[in-house]
């Protein structure tokens, strides 16, 4: 056989292989673990916010807790305290909390993946998800809903194609995507028009590449099964306006 030949069959064995790798490089199967609330290490570099710097009185706290069974979580809680203020302004509106990742220098890159999971447990509140991009607009966010009917752990999933686009706190009329491999951050936020107490408890928030089909997933406690809450409807599941 000539050595034309040879590398030629050679080519034809070793370019699949090649191929397949590159795929898997592209698409990953599993999913991608962003933050875990384990440790108080785990939350050192996160920030809160709320509407004081606005004239409000509003307080919230991120701390990690360990329950009974040596369970440890990240818990945001607080108090949404209404303040009047000047109409057409936030305070005119309503009252916030919220608390927000690091900063990813550079921009966290998540275009191999298609949402977000997270395993949360929640008052009975309507939350906001937001997700910052890197872009030359600094107001755009991308907001998901986080609505649980029962006070238990749940595990949330949350499509980057339902992200509602929004500057302001505004939804914008225009059809623009989250540019995936451009993320700044992330918050979660609370926006209330009455005076209430809040918690908001957070196993992890991961990267995912496919959707539970059927929209459930078993979260066993106590021999329950509980379902999986997607972002679907954003109307139906968005906070009191």
């Amino acid at each position: 056989m000539s050595v034309k030949r040879i590398l030629h069959v050679v080519k034809q064995q070793v370019t699949p292989v090649r191929d397949n790798m590159i795929w898997w490089k592209q698409f990953p199967k599993e999913s991608r673990m962003l933050f875990e609330f384990k440790e108080p290490s785990d939350i050192e570099k996160f920030t809160l916010h709320s509407d004081k710097p606005f004239g409000g009185r509003s307080e919230c706290s991120l701390s990690i807790i360990q329950d009974e069974d040596k369970h440890t979580f990240g818990r945001f809680s607080g108090h949404i305290m209404l303040t009047p203020g000047i109409p057409g302004t936030v305070l005119g509106k309503k009252s916030f909390c919220a608390f927000r990742s690091p900063v990813f220098k550079p921009p966290l890159n998540l275009a191999d993946y298609i949402g977000l999971e997270m395993r949360v447990r929640t008052s009975n509140h309507g939350y906001i998800f937001n997700i910052h991009p890197d872009n030359m607009v600094p107001s755009d966010l991308f907001q998901g809903f986080i609505v649980i009917p029962h006070r238990d752990w749940a595990i949330i999933q949350l499509p980057f194609a339902n992200m509602a686009y929004t500057g302001y706190g505004y939804g914008k009329y225009d059809k623009k995507m989250l540019d995936t491999k451009n993320i700044l951050s992330f918050n979660i936020a609370i926006h209330e028009t009455k005076e209430t107490d809040f918690c908001f408890d957070i196993e992890y928030i991961k990267g995912i590449t496919s959707l539970d089909a059927a929209g459930r997933r078993p979260e066993m406690k106590k021999g329950v099964e509980k379902e999986l809450v997607k972002n679907a409807d954003m109307k139906e599941h968005a906070p009191p306006s």
